[in-house]
């Protein structure tokens, strides 16, 4: 007996909720296991190259581990003396900014004519509400160092078995599945392994690229710190499309303050829009072009959706999910309408990337070959 549609369509509906709720309420086991899953991936050709050397696999597996952190801490020191740098600088900043107040003071008091006890009032209660926030602040921080550390020491973990025992899930997916679906199984695994390193590499460079551009276009322009504007730039374009506007405020408001002309936050800003025009036409575009084969919309309902269950972390995990999502879908007849929805439209009908490089190398017809 044919189950009714509208059966199904209930069922389905009740699946997606009980699904989003236990994503909401085992967030604090399922976020550090879906991204250590992610790291085991990148990691797995290094901890085989220490394997084929003779290495046992229990300390190649650690090996690989300490490395990505000393890489992390390296580059954690380094962006770390450089705040350390800018906080040195703080009481300079703030004597400009106390004069920037009392010119603002001047001119609401003779444009507005607003009494400066009035503006003081307001002055003292917006500097009351910022630091009873602050305080919050540091009370949540303090609270959640346990979170923290549980969450460091599940993701080692993970990533450590993910690694280690690797043949003996996969031998109990072969298990689970049956012999008929082996061969897709397989596919599957390849193309996700693919899915995965593509994104994340390509996620890397376009980071460090924006970040090389903002930093040296602040150079330039001769704002102070231009290294640490554009580091911190290019860690928020892990945020796609407006990570790099982010990463703009801080270095503007910097300029803003510290700086003795409007041209100089002018500047910042033309440098940031114009470093997202280049990520927006050229370096996404051909950078994590074949990597992550998702239209846009579907990327920007991953990214609400992966904010309101995981915040920051399902920002970052939900689109290399998504993708991997996309190719399982794409492996059986039943579901790839599903996964052809997910696909970039131009790619799926076989078409060329319509993004503006290639308008531009076709205008001046260097995509001809010789």
């Amino acid at each position: 007996m044919r189950i009714p549609l509208y059966i199904r369509f209930v069922f389905f509906a009740l699946a997606i909720i009980i699904i989003f709720y236990a994503l909401v309420v085992a967030n604090f086991i399922l976020v550090p296991l879906a991204l250590g899953f992610l790291i085991a991936i990148l990691l797995l050709p290094v901890s085989r190259f220490f394997e084929n050397l003779g290495i046992a696999r229990i300390l190649a597996v650690i090996l690989s581990i300490l490395f990505v952190i000393i890489i992390l801490t390296v580059v954690s020191f380094a962006i770390g003396m450089l705040i350390r740098n800018l906080a040195q600088d703080i009481p300079q900043i703030g004597e400009k900014l106390l004069k920037v107040g009392k010119d603002l003071q001047s001119y609401f008091e003779e444009k507005l004519n607003v009494e400066p006890q009035l503006q003081f009032d307001y002055i003292r209660d917006s500097i009351g509400g910022i630091v009873e926030q602050g305080s919050d602040f540091f009370t949540d921080t303090l609270s959640a160092t346990a979170s923290i550390f549980t969450f460091g020491v599940i993701l080692l973990l993970s990533v450590f078995f993910f690694i280690y025992y690797r043949n003996f899930f996969l031998e109990f997916l072969y298990k689970v599945f049956p012999e008929s679906l082996h061969d897709k199984l397989s596919n599957l695994l390849i193309e996700t392994k693919k899915a995965v390193t593509g994104y994340i590499s390509g996620l890397l460079l376009m980071m460090l690229t924006v970040g090389t551009l903002n930093g040296l276009g602040l150079w330039i322009l001769g704002i102070d710190y231009a290294i640490l504007w554009g580091a911190l730039s290019g860690l928020l374009a892990v945020i796609p499309y407006i990570g790099v506007t982010i990463g703009g405020i801080l270095p503007m408001l910097y300029a803003l303050i510290a700086m003795d002309s409007l041209l100089y936050p002018l500047g910042v800003i033309g440098v940031f829009g114009f470093v997202q025009f280049l990520e927006g036409n050229f370096i996404t575009p051909n950078i994590m072009s074949n990597r992550v084969s998702l239209n846009p919309f579907a990327v920007i309902i991953a990214i609400f959706i992966g904010e309101s269950i995981w915040g920051i972390a399902g920002i970052i995990l939900f689109i290399p999910y998504l993708a991997i999502l996309k190719n399982v879908l794409d492996e059986f007849e039943s579901t790839k309408p599903f996964g052809f929805l997910l696909g970039n439209p131009s790619e799926t009908k076989g078409e060329k990337n319509n993004s503006l490089f290639k308008k531009l190398k076709k205008a001046t017809g260097f995509d001809k070959e010789e």
